[in-house]
């Protein structure tokens, strides 16, 4: 039964996770922390998002 409904919701909301985690990561490419010295690491395929 919880498996059945986990599977269900994944179908319903996947692409919608999917797109929010993409618009999560260029807007977390495109900006900087305001801390110097705690700008965290990007993963490899993040730099194609950049706008400048």
């Amino acid at each position: 039964m919880m498996k059945r409904l986990l599977s269900r919701c994944l179908r319903r909301y996947g692409k919608l996770i999917a797109a929010l985690a993409l618009a999560i990561t260029t807007a977390n490419v495109n900006s900087c922390c305001i801390w110097i010295n705690h700008q965290p690491e990007l993963p490899d395929g993040a730099n194609n998002l950049r706008k400048f």
